[in-house]
């Protein structure tokens, strides 16, 4: 799976599969409400996949979309496949039931449903696919990302499915021991089989623990935002802002300011700042004292500038009175 063409067909390939055991479950009448709830996770995992397709089919031959499925194609390849065999051995484990419940059991159908799969595999099954939903949406955010310059928000966004992502992953990982006596309990495997499906699993893990991490430091070393300004000159009671705002801005940023020359009672504010720290800046105790007219976006500094840079900020003078 080295390039978009694969992909894509790997894509085709699993929602069909999906669609299919959607369309199986959505066929059964009464279905119990656990069910139901599986089919509507196949459904959300199915519009993800629609996403994924369409991004190849409008930008899977363009120069930056190559570059950007390369470096997703590794956890694509696990996931795909993986997501697939999921999806296929639900729906054998699915269909034996329903040809079952025909053969005249005194249990009510929903009974037979449970008897057979059991709580644990429908559980386990769900989430499965939810792992493997999030897994591919965050997919499909970072190609996108990695494929044209984003907004702020967007990144952001990014950034924190990710890290839920991940933190959700390390939870599982933590949580092992006790899948492992659940299923035991609840699974109809030997204990063996059990031990060595959580052996593989635990394995996938890591290994999709390992490409978020890879994520994350690809979205925070991106420079989001590229500030430059020229040489600054202002008079007298002039205003003067060159701020950008923290609280809107994740990640690195590069800001290059050239000479600043300005009059008395210009006010100056240069650098990076957040929103909290900008707002005591212009409307802090000195500038509490000002007369109405020169109140505004700045602060009266008479013939000093106050420089604020990723974060840092010097002392402003009280003005002169």
């Amino acid at each position: 799976m080295s390039d978009p063409l694969s992909i894509s067909a790997s894509i085709v390939a699993l929602s069909q599969v999906v669609r299919t055991l959607y369309d199986f479950i959505d066929s059964i009448k009464d279905a119990p409400e656990t069910l139901i709830r599986a089919r509507d996770d196949l459904k959300s995992a199915e519009s993800i996949l629609e996403d994924l397709n369409h991004y190849l089919e409008s930008y899977g031959q363009t120069i930056p979309a190559v570059q950007a499925l390369t470096g997703q194609k590794s956890a694509l390849r696990s996931i795909l496949p993986h997501f697939k065999k999921v999806c296929d051995d639900f729906h054998k484990k699915l269909d034996s039931c329903v040809r079952h419940s025909a053969e005249g059991s005194i249990l009510a159908w929903t009974d037979r449903v449970m008897t057979s799969l059991k709580k644990g595999s429908i559980k386990k099954f769900r989430a499965e696919v939810s792992m493997a939903r999030q897994l591919i949406s965050l997919r499909v955010d970072m190609i996108s990302l990695l494929n044209s310059e984003q907004s702020t928000a967007a990144i952001h966004n990014y950034q924190r499915k990710n890290e839920t992502t991940m933190a959700s992953i390390v939870q599982q990982l933590a949580d092992l021991n006790i899948i492992v006596k659940r299923l035991q309990e609840l699974s109809d495997e030997s204990s063996e089989a059990v031990e060595k499906a959580l052996r593989d699993q635990e394995a996938a893990l890591k290994e999709q623990l390992r490409l978020c991490e890879e994520n994350r430091v690809a979205a925070v070393s991106q420079v989001r935002f590229k500030q430059e300004f020229g040489d600054t000159k202002a008079g007298d009671n002039a205003r003067n802002l060159q701020v950008l705002d923290l609280d809107e801005t994740m990640g690195s940023f590069e800001q290059k300011y050239g000479n600043t020359d300005i009059g008395n009672g210009t006010w100056s504010a240069q650098g990076a700042v957040g929103g909290t720290m900008l707002e005591k800046f212009f409307y802090g105790t000195a500038a509490s004292g000002q007369p109405e007219s020169f109140r505004g976006l700045g602060r009266r500094l008479g013939g000093n500038v106050a420089t604020l840079n990723d974060g840092r900020s010097e002392t402003a003078p009280e003005p002169k009175k």
